[in-house]
């Protein structure tokens, strides 16, 4: 009698396979989901870094040309079509984003919170520290 040369895998070395697959899945979605947090809020500070470069050179070019900084103008949607709102674009390629508060030590950016998707960060010159909301 001649023996049978089965091929394949059976039933039920399928299922363990699927198993270890689905505790390893288990096991590592958590800790991916906190990579992508921490990404976006680095991303985040990053962006609002550039505003608040941004907003500082345009807050020293108007104390230069006028010797006070309107600190109302600076209140801006950065997809908005206002002058400011245009020159914040480029100088801090952003192309989305709100100022929501900014205020002034003297002629330095002293706080600025920029909100995007849904969250903010808020920059201190005080403690130098970009804080997440």
């Amino acid at each position: 009698m001649k023996k049978q040369n089965n091929r394949g895998f059976t039933l039920v070395e399928i299922i363990v396979v699927l198993v270890i697959l689905a505790i390893l899945a288990a096991l590592l979605v958590p800790s991916l989901t906190g990579y992508i947090d921490r990404a976006g809020s680095q991303a985040l500070i990053a962006e609002t870094r550039l505003v608040v470069m941004a907003v500082q050179t345009l807050a020293s070019e108007s104390y230069a040309a006028t010797g006070r900084v309107d600190t109302d103008r600076f209140r801006v949607s950065l997809s908005g079509d206002t002058a400011t709102a245009v020159e914040l674009r480029r100088l801090s390629e952003q192309d989305t984003g709100e100022v929501t508060a900014v205020t002034f030590n003297g002629t330095a950016v002293a706080t600025l919170t920029l909100a995007k998707g849904g969250r903010s960060c808020t920059y201190s010159s005080e403690t130098g520290i970009y804080s997440i909301h």
